[in-house]
């Protein structure tokens, strides 16, 4: 199976399972895994939460009304806004705080059945949606 990388921003996730043995091509590579949070995608954070991890998110995120709005390089902005009447274009947004780990904030996204995670590159504002919250590990090289 051929992993499919998606470029967001000036990282690239690989959202599949490789090979990083000893020798191997992937022994120096960053993997990326998918890392089911499951209090983030089993229920939407509430409103409470969602405000305050918009206030921990220092002035780059504000919500007014349904729209999530993101402040990136050089003061550009970036706008996602919900889809609350039901039918195929429901969406509902909820800003899950940023990525310790990774140059990305987190958006839950709920659907009429489901969700998925909407990460925002905190500089260039670039989306990629993904079936979980990614977790990174950067795997150092055979010596």
């Amino acid at each position: 199976m051929n992993p499919r990388p998606v470029a967001a921003g000036s990282v690239l996730l690989v959202m599949c399972a490789c090979d990083t043995s000893p020798g191997s091509a992937g022994d120096s590579a960053t993997v990326v895994t998918p890392h089911a949070v499951v209090s983030a995608l089993d229920s939407l954070p509430d409103e409470e939460t969602e405000s305050a991890r918009i206030v921990a998110s220092r002035s780059r995120v504000a919500r007014r009304g349904l729209t999530l709005t993101f402040t990136v390089s050089a003061g550009r902005t970036v706008a996602i806004t919900e889809d609350t009447i039901p039918g195929d274009g429901y969406q509902r947004y909820r800003y899950a705080g940023h990525l310790t780990s990774a140059p990305f904030h987190v958006v839950v996204v709920s659907y009429i059945e489901g969700r998925a995670v909407l990460l925002v590159h905190e500089s260039s504002g670039k989306q990629v949606l993904v079936d979980a919250i990614p977790s990174f590990h950067r795997r150092a090289s055979a010596s």
